[in-house]
């Protein structure tokens, strides 16, 4: 009877620490957070590649000599690889201003500039998962890298990228 009534207590204390945990997961994303951090191998792959492309521009044009018309050749090379590079410089500075906002209620906002979308947000019993489904209903899986109060990261195993969230800073 002694031992039926420990095995019983140990239950309850083991149910009871994996439901404070997953539910210490959904408090602790409950807030406003700000794009801090994208790694994506395939992108600073391409960065990379479109960095070597600019420096061979530069030797092709200094190696033009006086053939005006290569030279020019070779430099409107060049400008289209550094337009191609800052507007993906950009475009990932408009990322890193991106807010998600999840509400206790279950909803959750994202934000890109002017850009919103409104939908609902669920963490797996696991703590493993977020569920996003957006106002049309289509549903993303993210993989939970790490959730604390202070820090928020999705791993995208597809490409070993990683997106990392910080709480987002309130305007007063």
């Amino acid at each position: 009877m002694k031992n039926n009534i420990l095995s019983l207590v140990a239950i309850v204390a083991t149910l009871s620490f994996f439901a404070a945990c997953s539910g210490g997961q959904k408090d602790q994303i409950v807030r406003k957070w700000q794009m801090s951090e994208m790694k994506s191998p395939s992108a600073t792959r391409a960065m990379n590649e479109l960095d070597q492309k600019i420096k061979a521009a530069d030797d092709s044009i200094a190696s033009a000599g006086t053939d005006t018309t290569k030279a020019a050749m070779f430099k409107m090379d060049k400008e289209s690889y550094v337009s191609q590079k800052e507007s993906y410089e950009k475009m990932m500075e408009s990322f890193n201003k991106q807010t998600w906002e999840f509400m206790k209620d279950g909803k959750c906002e994202m934000a890109m500039g002017e850009e919103k979308e409104s939908g609902t947000w669920s963490i797996s019993e696991d703590g493993k998962k977020l569920a996003l489904t957006s106002s049309n209903g289509k549903t993303d899986t993210l993989e939970i890298s790490e959730l604390t109060k202070d820090k928020m990261v999705f791993s995208i195993t597809k490409d070993s990228s990683s997106i990392t969230f910080v709480p987002a800073e309130e305007k007063k």
